[in-house]
């Protein structure tokens, strides 16, 4: 066998087993999907909404204008902000997919 083949069969191998393992250790659970449903909201008051696991999710909302919202949405994990988003300009009582990383929220934010 040529050295040029050999190297190329030898790197083809090698991706093909860090695509399996790589695989294999997203499985291990670490993703998480919620939905909170309708979350009632005040101007400027956090509003603490627990997932589960040590997680929670920490939402805020200020008006911008008739039906349409900014909101500030913070995980965290045993207390401490793992991250951060920010939704603006956003609807009102319109479900709303949220992802942090592998976390993803789903929320209908209501603006009281």
């Amino acid at each position: 066998m040529k050295p040029g083949k050999f190297l190329l069969g030898v790197a083809l191998a090698a991706c093909v087993l860090a695509g399996c393992s790589k695989s294999s250790s997203q499985g291990s659970g670490t993703a998480k999907s919620v939905n909170v449903g309708t979350v009632e909201l005040t101007s400027g008051q956090p509003n603490r909404q627990d997932l589960g696991d040590g997680m929670a999710c920490v939402f805020t909302a200020q008006p911008l204008g008739p039906g349409t919202i900014e909101l500030v949405a913070v995980l965290e994990k045993s207390g401490k902000t793992i991250a951060t988003t920010r939704k603006a300009p956003t609807q009102a009582d319109v479900p709303l997919d949220l992802t942090f990383g592998e976390t993803h929220v789903g929320v209908t934010p209501h603006l009281k």
